[in-house]
């Protein structure tokens, strides 16, 4: 009897052990997400994030809107302000309610943001400036697709024609292609590549 009622009570800790570590599990579980470009195909991890770090991302979004708009008129100093703006807005996003693989994701591609915007904002060359943008909004992609924009559009558009004829992508609150690559010279080459959100 005493050996039925140890057997008993272990089968009850061990299921009581495995239910909380799968509850844990699932909680920080995401999903992943693979994606097609023209030259590869990349597996993204989605991640939960709160209403606070929504609603600051979501105002990041709005900064790089307004960079790229600097970029489509391509002025210099409007682009640099633009580049400074979105650095200090990047730099007030909150991430400690984010989990540890949300966060090395957030750091590995805001880093590389940030390279890039202090690369414009230290140069006066349109060009340069214009590779570096490329690289935001490379990077940007890859946050939007892990964390989502709360309530807005995004457009994920491309220009085959930039940089020599690499292309080059950027991402739009529209789908009316306005080419920050190569602003009044074509401002309407590109095509909408992906409605993201």
């Amino acid at each position: 009897m005493k050996t039925l009622y140890i057997i008993l009570l272990t089968v009850l800790i061990t299921s009581a052990i495995s239910s909380c570590t799968k509850g844990r599990i699932e909680d920080q579980a995401t999903d992943s997400l693979t994606i097609s470009t023209d030259t590869a195909e990349v597996t993204i991890k989605v991640f939960q994030s709160d209403e606070n770090f929504k609603a600051n991302f979501s105002s990041f979004y709005s900064g790089y809107l307004n960079l790229s708009d600097a970029f489509v008129a391509s002025d210099v100093s409007k682009i640099i302000q633009a580049a400074g703006e979105l650095n200090n807005s990047l730099s007030s996003i909150e991430t400690s309610s984010l989990d540890n693989a949300a966060q090395e994701s957030w750091k590995a591609n805001s880093t590389e943001i940030e390279i890039a915007l202090h690369e414009i904002g230290t140069s006066k060359d349109l060009e340069i400036q214009r590779i570096a943008f490329s690289t935001i909004s490379n990077h940007f992609y890859e946050l939007i697709q892990a964390f989502g924009i709360k309530n807005q559009k995004a457009y994920y558009s491309y220009c085959p024609m930039a940089f020599d004829d690499k292309g080059g992508y950027w991402i739009s609150s529209k789908a009316e292609i306005r080419n920050p690559y190569f602003g009044d010279k074509m401002l309407t080459c590109g095509v909408v590549k992906a409605e993201l959100n």
